[in-house]
């Protein structure tokens, strides 16, 4: 929990000057970056080992923080407190099955899980990229309304 305090101070202040969709996602790109970097490095630079998996915690974290504030602008009110719902619920089930991915994978190989990790991350970087930015738009309330705001985005 102390670990990811610099990650929880920097989330508020990187949303509210970036947006939300381009400083998720480049946390996500980061910290994926970062953990499929680790089975590269030789053995003997312990220390480079360290530094690239805090920063893919500091970036992790970061954009765990940052994605509520994003789904909440993302969902309309209708529906709002369902996606940040399903949000716990993937953060849960990701924390529930990852000590057995570990066990499993590191059994076969020591760099399966920096990959199977890393590779998530990588693809929910991509993925928050195709969603749209919503700093300084109003809520949707219904989906009808969302949608509007999706198809103005569209001809633009």
């Amino acid at each position: 929990m102390f670990q990811e305090a610099p990650a929880y101070s920097i989330s508020a202040p990187i949303i509210s000057r970036f947006g939300r969709r381009a400083p998720v996602a480049s946390g996500f790109l980061i910290s994926g970056i970062a953990l499929l970097s680790l089975p590269f490095i030789p053995p003997g630079i312990s220390w480079l080992v360290m530094l690239l998996a805090l920063v893919g915690k500091l970036c992790i974290s970061a954009s765990y923080q940052m994605a509520y504030v994003y789904v909440t602008e993302l969902m309309p009110t209708v529906v709002r407190q369902q996606g940040v719902g399903y949000l716990g619920l993937g953060a849960r089930i990701g924390s529930f099955i990852s000590p057995f991915i570990i066990e499993a994978l590191v059994t076969y190989v020591s760099w399966g899980p920096s990959v199977v990790f890393g590779v998530g991350s990588l693809l929910a970087g991509i993925i928050t990229f195709t969603l749209h930015e919503t700093k300084n738009l109003p809520l949707p309330d219904t989906i009808e309304n969302l949608e509007e705001i999706m198809n103005s985005k569209k001809k633009l």
